[in-house]
């Protein structure tokens, strides 16, 4: 199985703090909120590389900082050749970009390089292992807040029944966060999904496509998770690691 961090959007909302770096790469208790996602990769056994997605006006922060980093898995930078948010790919066409261009016909593990949390992702990748293609699902808590997110409800088996990416009128608090294990055979239906003309932005449009067309699973994540998509989420998650690292 490979990994892929999705790094390749503009983050314009944080307006300065990612004017001359990337997202993934902002400091959180010290450390590049992309430190602790390499960090839960390398503890699974079966990762044998890993990709971090990117565009060309970023593509040199991430080379040296991989270039800094002493772990067991080799890392590829990938520039994807865009410029601004008016001309980039889409996380979706991101991955697809990824997976033509390094010829990947393996598992796959996707995940945003923004993602913050607390959790552990062992549990998810034995349910993967398990039951096949399977997204990371999180209760947000507030109605609210759904519809700039994505909307899941679960069959009993766990298997995913509805998955609507920015409800309007949304009925759970469950929402899927950019954290995707998806089968090589399932991957392999992105090249059909862009053919049909579908949206390539959100990473979460794909597998609201797929799990009408196939087992798609859900794995409901407990603990902390930060959306950092303002300058105000960003200083309080680094508030919040600060004082855990304080007292772990």
């Amino acid at each position: 199985m490979k990994t892929l961090i999705l790094g390749a959007g503009y983050a314009t909302r944080l307006g300065d703090l990612t004017k001359d770096r990337p997202k993934p790469l902002l400091h959180i208790a010290g450390r590049p909120i992309v430190d602790y996602i390499l960090d839960q990769v390398e503890r699974q056994p079966e990762m044998t590389e890993v990709y971090v997605v990117t565009n060309a006006r970023f593509a040199s922060h991430f080379t040296e900082w991989a270039a800094r980093q002493i772990r067991r898995l080799p890392i590829t930078i990938i520039d994807d050749g865009t410029t601004s948010d008016s001309n980039k790919l889409g996380a979706l066409g991101d991955i697809l970009f990824t997976v033509q261009q390094q010829g990947i016909a393996d598992d796959l593990f996707v995940i945003a390089g923004d993602n913050l949390f607390d959790f552990d992702l062992r549990p998810f990748f034995m349910a993967f292992h398990q039951r096949g293609s399977t997204v990371g699902l999180y209760d947000v808590g507030r109605l609210d807040l759904m519809p700039q997110y994505s909307e899941v409800q679960l069959a009993p088996d766990g298997r995913i029944a509805r998955f609507v990416e920015k409800p309007q009128h949304p009925s759970t608090t469950f929402m899927g966060i950019a954290v995707y294990c998806y089968r090589a055979e399932h991957l392999a239906l992105l090249h059909r999904y862009r053919a049909e003309g579908n949206n390539m932005d959100s990473p979460g449009y794909f597998p609201g496509w797929l799990c009408s067309r196939g087992a798609v699973y859900g794995h409901i994540f407990r603990g902390r998770w930060f959306d950092i998509g303002r300058p105000e989420q960003y200083h309080e998650a680094n508030l919040v690691w600060t004082e855990r690292l304080q007292w772990a």
